[in-house]
């Protein structure tokens, strides 16, 4: 049985079944108060995980988009939930620049040290840029996936489905079901 005393900034001790301690951090969910302990869930780096960065849109396979007003450009990464998943990223694979890219279709992948998963596109359009940085420093990713770790960068077609993503506050609803 796991028992954790809360302190008022939510990190906590728990107290494992076989007697020894561990520090993790705890974020608080939506409405903990009617759920009592379980209303806590375990939350990477100690990060409300109903925070994500404003301004982005997401896909449900954990990809984010950032777009600058009046520009078709738009950047890719993956999100902190999935970089956290995957856990230490040691290689990286990104579309070739010119090549052109559908919403919802793999294009890359990457690959930790006990799993990988592929990265979606989460827009229809043709790949304008690629990030050496994290082809060289894959650990990249793991430690700002919202800034220095981007993948890539896509110019938008017309028809590019970043409609059909969701804004914050859609994602921080997926990530509590």
């Amino acid at each position: 049985m796991v028992r954790a005393r809360v302190d008022r900034r939510f990190a906590a001790v728990v107290d494992c079944a076989a007697g020894g301690r561990s520090p993790t951090c705890f974020a608080r969910s939506p409405g903990f108060r009617d759920r009592g302990a379980r209303g806590f869930r375990l939350c990477p780096k100690g990060e409300d995980m109903a925070q994500f960065p404003a301004g982005l849109r997401y896909s449900r396979a954990h990809e984010w988009v950032r777009s600058e007003e009046g520009s078709e450009i738009v950047r890719v990464g993956v999100t902190e939930r999935a970089a956290d998943a995957l856990g230490d990223v040691v290689h990286v694979d990104l579309p070739t620049v010119g090549n052109e890219v559908v919403a919802g279709d793999a294009c890359g992948g990457l690959e930790s040290t006990t799993s990988a998963r592929d990265v979606h596109s989460p827009v229809t359009g043709v790949v304008s840029a690629v990030n050496e940085t994290v082809i060289t420093s894959p650990e990249t990713i793991n430690s700002s996936p919202y800034g220095e770790g981007w993948l890539f960068e896509v110019e938008r077609a017309e028809q590019s489905g970043i409609d059909d993503l969701l804004d914050t506050a859609g994602y921080a609803g997926l990530m509590e079901q």
